[in-house]
């Protein structure tokens, strides 16, 4: 019996990341993939081992390669003619202790006008004990996000 195979576009939208996250997987190793007829064919024993290799203490796959898709996959409005984009790592035990800096994010983006014209991402990676949030917004998003961010500094 032949061994389940999925397309770029099954993963992607399986592991809810962009299909460019998916060839940047496959070109750095991190997922293991054949070409047949010029098709990438990810088997299912090669996602398997994938999703071992890359769960972190929630249990949700983390990546590097998706702040990436972050920023280029997505197409948003901003009716400012400077956006900016900045990433904070914060350093810490425990998941736990980087939600307060996610809510202080959530407030700084509620707070101001345009409230969609702002984004951020959050990751926490357990190897390295490092809640990454990448930011993006204009200068102003980002610098009412650095003085709510300073009691944290130590």
């Amino acid at each position: 019996m032949e061994e389940k195979y999925y397309t770029i576009d099954e993963i992607a939208s399986k592991l809810e990341v962009h299909t460019k996250t998916i060839r940047r997987y496959i070109y750095s190793g991190k997922i293991q993939a054949l070409k047949v007829g010029g098709q990438w064919r990810i088997y299912k024993s090669a996602l398997e081992r994938y999703y071992n290799d890359s769960k972190c203490s929630t249990g949700t796959s983390v990546s590097q390669d998706d702040f990436c898709v972050f920023m280029d996959g997505q197409k948003w409005t901003n009716e400012d003619k400077l956006q900016v984009c900045s990433i904070v790592d914060y350093y810490v035990n425990e998941q736990e202790e980087a939600k307060p800096i996610a809510h202080e994010i959530t407030e700084v983006i509620l707070s101001m006008k345009g409230e969609n014209q702002y984004k951020f991402n959050y990751i926490y990676d357990a190897s390295e004990k490092r809640a990454r949030f990448v930011l993006w917004g204009n200068p102003s998003f980002l610098e009412n996000v650095a003085r709510r961010l300073k009691k944290y500094e130590k």
